[in-house]
């Protein structure tokens, strides 16, 4: 993290192998040749091939912007005037990072509410998307959490941020909180900052803090959402109040994965700003630090075992959403899945 502004020292025998499969595997390359992000330039300090490797990235990451722009609105305009929320790294890379080269990203994520995901979908297939896995008994059930699609662009229409047994979310409170993102679209919004934040936990816990489905790029999320000054969506919208963190993620009963998300942010980013994080009790805390954060630190480069991942999705909900999801997924005997 030395290059992306923190004081940590440097090895003096840098082992660059290591740090370019780093980069890779957590996404950072383009965050990396980002003079913005990294005050301290990895220029000096690495071989010239690796340089240009990390500077294409973010040369990468512009284009995909560019490439990205039209199709999503056309999508939003096909949608209208259906609300969708837009998640994750389209808005953070527009509208958080300094450019969009810096946030590296794959598909693009959009919220819409339960009650419309069906006409979305048939408005998203009049223009030419394509469900990747029509007639799955998980991925395409009534009840999972998203559908991802192919065509334009690739694209998952979520209907939640989660499998809503594994957490029970008042998406309408998030739909009534969310921001209007007018540039994008007259019915594109974006989450309310609490939202937004509370989410980027959400995210990286159901991917268990796994380098395969939760990179180190989620915790520069988190850095920059959280060191933000003003509002938090490009100059526009309310400010980030961090207070609010920590009930937030109480009313989603997400306080245990905020807890170890923030906690492993901060392992990582030493300068991330405090905020308040939920109440939870010293033996619990004590036994996710032990048993996730303090594993996941620093992050690794491959996942743990299936059994360390079904362990964490346990420790991340509390006992009776655990059992509640338990239930559902034993109901439809699958294992489950994120």
């Amino acid at each position: 993290m030395h290059f992306l502004g923190e004081s940590v020292a440097l090895p003096d025998d840098l082992d660059r192998d290591l740090l370019a499969e780093v980069a890779r595997v957590h996404r950072l390359e383009g965050a990396l040749a980002e003079p913005r992000l990294t005050p301290r330039s990895p220029e000096p300090h690495v071989s010239p091939d690796l340089w240009a490797r990390w500077q294409a990235a973010h040369a990468a990451g512009l284009a995909q912007a560019v490439r990205r722009a039209t199709p999503l609105r056309a999508a939003l305009e096909a949608l209208a005037p259906i609300p969708a929320v837009a998640l994750k790294g389209v808005a953070l890379a527009d509208l958080v990072y300094p450019s969009p080269g810096a946030r590296a990203m794959g598909d693009v994520d959009l919220l819409v509410r339960r009650e419309d995901l069906s006409e979305a979908l048939v408005r998203l297939e009049a223009l030419g998307y394509r469900r990747k896995y029509p007639g799955h008994p998980i991925l395409d059930h009534a009840d999972y959490h998203e559908r991802q699609l192919e065509g334009p662009l690739e694209l998952d229409l979520h209907q939640a941020f989660i499998q809503p047994a594994r957490l029970a979310i008042d998406y309408r409170a998030i739909f009534d909180r969310a921001v209007p993102w007018r540039a994008l679209g007259g019915n594109a919004l974006l989450l309310a900052p609490e939202d937004a934040v509370v989410y980027a936990c959400l995210h990286a816990a159901i991917g268990e803090l796994t380098p395969t489905w939760a990179p180190a790029i989620g915790l520069l999320d988190l850095r920059l959402m959280l060191s933000r000054v003003g509002p938090l969506w490009g100059g526009f919208g309310p400010a980030l109040e961090a207070s609010l963190l920590a009930g937030r993620a109480e009313e989603w009963g997400a306080e245990r994965m905020l807890y170890c998300v923030l906690e492993l942010a901060r392992r990582v980013f030493p300068d991330l700003p405090r905020c308040a994080v939920p109440a939870v009790a010293a033996p619990v805390r004590n036994l996710l630090d032990a048993a996730i954060v303090a594993r996941a630190f620093p992050p690794p480069l491959e996942d743990p075992s299936r059994a360390e991942i079904l362990l964490r999705k346990a420790l991340f909900l509390r006992p009776r959403d655990r059992v509640r999801f338990a239930a559902y997924s034993l109901k439809r005997r699958v294992i489950p899945t994120r």
